[in-house]
């Protein structure tokens, strides 16, 4: 247990859990898995907050308070996503340029190109839900077009399209505004404006056991929190294989930290969807359901109940629907 959350109310036990509810959308953690949003679904409940709570209510309601994960990400927060993902970039520039490197091209705000032209980033998100390391959804492209700082030096001015890699998706075109949180002091938050919508944004990077490419960013926005994974570059995976010790596609399910099998789900022949679950982890007292990326057969189980396992120990393998 790494918190906990104790809410009184003086009038009734409606009004209780609704400053329950809103304290739960308080949290933000980044790391270990939590149960925040099954207390938040848990919370607004209906039935729970009638009171008409049996041993058996979970398992009756199960459809409600663990909804099914989305495969695509939000638009806005892709689009939050690699605003952050450049704005990490341009302070590191920032940064090398106040050490005595000013003079280095590379470290240049303005973007300017002979002609006019804007300087461009392509970026590369999955879906990756937070109890597991496989990705939920096919990579989306992200292409960032830099238009300049604004009137201050903590206003960035973008131009961003959205397209998915592998689907008949239509493009769509975004004008951003951002600005750099000055209240807070903080790195991490942003108020950005998509079409005119405004959003305050807290964005966290981290990175993972698997090395320099395998990075997540969590977006947390309003009440929200969305997960997304960089795809493996597609040189690695060529030079790795598919299936390399280094987990590097998605056919690879590994455990998310050292912990206890609990529960097998799956057997090898088993024919599995996107997002069902395979294996149960238990470590401090929480419980991680690692689910399937994608759709397929399991080829291989090299867990059983009972064993420790290390972060990053390959527990099943998954063969792709062709």
């Amino acid at each position: 247990m790494i918190a906990k959350l104790v809410v009184h109310s003086p009038k009734d036990r409606t009004s209780a859990l609704t400053l329950l509810h809103k304290k739960l959308e308080e949290y933000q953690v980044v790391g270990p898995s939590t149960n925040i949003e099954f207390l938040k679904s848990l919370s607004s409940h209906p039935a729970f907050i009638a009171g008409e709570v049996e041993t058996g209510f979970i398992e009756k309601h199960n459809e409600q308070l663990f909804p099914p994960l989305s495969d695509r990400p939000p638009e806005e927060t892709l689009i939050n996503a690699t605003i952050c993902s450049a704005l990490q970039e341009i302070k590191a520039r920032q940064r090398r340029a106040s050490a005595g490197q000013a003079n280095n091209p590379w470290d240049t705000l303005h973007g300017w190109r002979l002609g006019g032209q804007k300087i461009s980033r392509q970026y590369e998100f999955n879906m990756v839900p937070a109890d597991s390391l496989s990705p939920m959804s096919p990579p989306c492209s992200v292409n960032l077009g830099f238009s300049g700082v604004g009137n201050s030096s903590r206003t960035v001015d973008f131009d961003i399209n959205l397209a998915p890699l592998e689907s008949e998706g239509n493009e769509s075109s975004h004008q951003v505004k951002t600005y750099l949180d000055t209240a807070s002091n903080s790195d991490n938050t942003i108020t950005s404006i998509v079409n005119g919508k405004r959003d305050v944004v807290v964005h966290v990077a981290q990175g993972d056991h698997s090395g320099a490419f395998s990075k997540r960013h969590h977006v947390f926005s309003g009440d929200t929190v969305t997960s997304l994974g960089i795809p493996w570059p597609r040189w690695i995976k060529d030079s790795k294989g598919e299936e390399s010790d280094m987990g590097l596609a998605g056919n690879a399910v590994q455990a998310v930290m050292p912990s206890k099998v609990i529960k097998v789900m799956v057997a090898p022949g088993d024919k599995v969807k996107a997002g069902d679950g395979l294996i149960v982890l238990e470590a401090m007292k929480t419980e991680v359901v690692l689910r399937a990326s994608k759709d397929g057969t399991v080829s291989d189980v090299k867990a059983q109940v009972g064993d420790m396992v290390k972060q990053g120990e390959t527990l099943v393998v998954l063969s792709p629907e062709e």
